[in-house]
């Protein structure tokens, strides 16, 4: 009986994960979670709670892909990330330096849309970007 609850589970969350994504805005905190069970969000391998989850409005554009593995919902975008002020654009980049940061370390994260990220940062910026500061930087 366990096993069925958690693939009920494991399909809700998958549904409410793509009918999130066929809507315009995004906003992945309001993922809905029966279980109640803490949420682990990772987006482009920066792992981040609830509270910052929650001022990121992704646009469907933003995403290329999205899972879920037991509790975590994993995000991967087309944004450039700019973190502490230095321009991540790879994977392997975003991995390299977002991987190992605690969630306590994140002072802020913002979101800035198309037109305003290649204004700031060129041809690097024209999906957009997510801006990471970190406490004492």
């Amino acid at each position: 009986m366990g096993n069925i609850k958690k693939r009920g589970l494991f399909i809700f969350l998958i549904y409410s994960i793509f009918v999130q994504v066929h809507a315009q805005t995004i906003n992945l905190s309001e993922s809905h979670n029966p279980s109640k069970e803490p949420i682990t969000y990772i987006v482009d391998f920066l792992q981040l709670d609830h509270a910052l989850i929650s001022s990121i409005n992704f646009q469907r554009h933003d995403i290329v892909r999205s899972k879920t593995e037991g509790s975590k919902i994993i995000v991967t975008t087309k944004l450039l990330i700019v973190f502490d002020g230095k321009l991540l654009s790879t994977q392997n980049e975003k991995k390299e330096m977002l991987a190992t940061i605690d969630t306590k370390r994140i002072e802020s994260i913002t979101k800035v849309d198309k037109g305003k990220a290649f204004e700031l940062y060129g041809k690097r910026g024209k999906n957009g970007a997510l801006i990471v500061k970190t406490k004492n930087n």
